[in-house]
């Protein structure tokens, strides 16, 4: 019984400190830190405004119990709690979140939860949305900012990947936005390459949104189909999958470009590309709109809008009067 009340006096400079900034704001967040306890702890030391709590520490911070071997919980000038440090093995759990790093920090002025790697252990974090499906991530470096449930993954010096059943992404820097413990997007900023069992897309930014399954690739975009039987490229300023549909969309931002589809013997450009996948995830038609150019083998045709069926390998004009041509072969 002592020992809890010591405990709770630990933490009052914690709890104050938090209040007074809530107050300040006049308006409290969805993730309320002034609720914080001391689940378990074996062993409490107090010196120079300092606390150092060891042996099965778990605190819960809002709706996050933190989970550590050891927590120092340092103070600043004025003697109020400004730093929680959870060493030597620290867990995060809350529902539909798990956050495993060898150290996480707490930066109580700045509502910011940090966890950082070692050499030996990465940052790793494990979502569950509402409907049990689960996904990675494993970085270097994560943080997580209480009042807008933003999250940022990196890794110096090297690559952030993102795991779920049937897609991989990777990129040198992830943001996460989270709403009632479901991701609302992930966001893979700088070189982003996503694999899933049918493609490989590469971009300068690729954002997934995981309830609707989409995948949006923005700048230099380009999509290779793996389990085609010939080589397929679709090209884009602006690229949206649609996973469950089977529907993609390509799309130029600007007047001076083009997206563009490539097959063996087929090509195809226009200001936007509708491409339609097959049962087996396999490209079968093509809707090119705005100035578009389609050619098979031998033969070409022009018009406002042009259906391209790869697997009939044919074409024709939908809107517009078309202008047709036999390319000549180089002797």
């Amino acid at each position: 019984m002592r020992l809890g009340i010591l405990f709770a006096c630990v933490f009052l400079g914690l709890s104050s400190g938090i209040q007074a900034k809530d107050k300040a704001k006049k308006k409290k967040t969805k993730n309320d830190l002034t609720d914080v306890q001391i689940v378990s702890a074996d062993k409490l030391s107090y010196q120079d405004g300092n606390s150092i709590l060891t042996g099965n520490v778990q605190i819960k911070l809002g709706k996050y119990i933190i989970s550590a071997p050891r927590v120092t919980i340092e103070s600043d000038k004025n003697g109020d709690a400004s730093l929680a440090r959870f060493i030597n093995g620290s867990e995060l759990n809350s529902e539909g979140l798990n956050i495993t790093a060898p150290e996480m920090q707490m930066d109580i002025n700045k509502s910011l939860f940090k966890c950082l790697s070692n050499p030996e252990h990465d940052v790793i974090t494990t979502l569950e949305n509402k409907k049990h499906k689960r996904s990675m991530i494993v970085a270097g470096y994560q943080e997580l900012d209480f009042n807008t449930n933003i999250g940022k993954s990196l890794r110096e010096g090297g690559r952030v990947k993102y795991s779920s059943d049937d897609l991989e992404i990777e990129s040198d820097t992830i943001e996460l936005n989270s709403k009632d413990g479901d991701v609302v997007y992930v966001d893979f900023i700088g070189r982003a390459i996503a694999i899933d069992p049918s493609q490989r897309t590469e971009a300068r930014e690729i954002i997934y949104f995981p309830q609707q399954d989409i995948v949006k690739a923005n700048d230099e975009v380009k999509i290779l189909y793996i389990k085609d039987d010939e080589a397929s490229h679709l090209f884009g300023d602006l690229i949206v999958y649609e996973r469950k549909l089977g529907v993609i969309g390509a799309y130029s931002k600007s007047l001076d470009s083009q997206a563009e589809i490539h097959r063996t013997n087929a090509f195809g450009k226009a200001r936007q590309i509708v491409l339609n996948l097959d049962d087996k995830q396999k490209p079968s038609l093509a809707i090119l709109t705005g100035n578009a150019y389609a050619q098979q083998n031998d033969k070409s045709i022009v018009g406002d809008e042009i259906l391209f069926d790869l697997v009939e390998q044919n074409m024709k004009t939908l809107v517009g009067r078309p202008k047709t041509q036999i390319l000549k072969k180089k002797k």
